[in-house]
């Protein structure tokens, strides 16, 4: 099967930046565009979307914009994982707050603690909390909020990876989210394999515009 890994992924995409030239903005514009294009938009109306403060969350912001601006009850959750800030998710956020999204931060315990009733108000979550990013992120607050997700039972949508779960390491055993559907970005990421037949989840693989060097590149 054809796998990439987090680095080989990472470098790829520091090649379409730093070389060719395409915006990181642009990048993360089609993984949004493309985790929406596999949601029952019949049927999914209304969405909570946990957000990291990583490139991860950036896309979970990306997703948040348009389907508020496609007409749905969109509300955020922000999870400060106190090691500092994405670009791109700051990028993100600022289009966000010119928008009248509700936006809640998972900071202190009441908020933590509320999160389980909140999300009783939604029919679908959005997961961009960890990414690929995932090792920078795991801390005992990222543990309580994936324990109150698995709870809820919602319909649950991941983005690349589900939260908590090692991209490259298949038989890792630390807590992640149990997605409904994984919508991961250019090839299949290997830590998805076993999840994928234990837990029977939907993956879909989508292309987000990304060149490989080499390939149907002018030099």
């Amino acid at each position: 099967m054809n796998y990439i890994l987090r680095d080989e992924f990472n470098r790829l995409k520091k090649y379409n930046i730093e070389e060719l030239g395409i915006k990181p903005e642009i990048i993360i514009e089609n993984q949004a565009l493309k985790v929406i294009k596999n949601i029952d938009l019949d049927r999914r109306k209304t969405f909570g979307i946990l957000c990291g403060l990583t490139n991860n969350g950036a896309i979970g912001l990306a997703i948040a914009r348009n389907l508020f601006a496609l007409g749905k009850q969109v509300e955020i959750y922000i999870i400060d994982n106190k090691e500092g800030v994405d670009e791109d998710f700051e990028y993100q956020f600022s289009l966000i707050k010119k928008l009248n999204i509700k936006i809640n931060d998972l900071e202190t315990l009441e908020e933590l603690q509320s999160l389980s009733s909140d999300l009783n108000r939604v029919n679908t979550i959005i997961d961009a909390v960890t990414g690929l990013e995932y090792k920078f992120m795991f801390n005992g607050t990222t543990e309580y909020i994936i324990d109150t997700i698995n709870k809820a039972r919602i319909y649950t949508i991941s983005v690349d990876i589900p939260s908590g779960l090692d991209s490259d390491d298949e038989n890792s055993n630390l807590k992640c989210i149990d997605s409904d559907v994984v919508v991961t970005f250019h090839k299949l990421k290997k830590g998805l394999n076993k999840k994928h037949r234990i837990n029977n989840i939907e993956i879909f693989v989508e292309n987000i515009g990304l060149f490989e060097r080499g390939k149907n590149v002018r030099y």
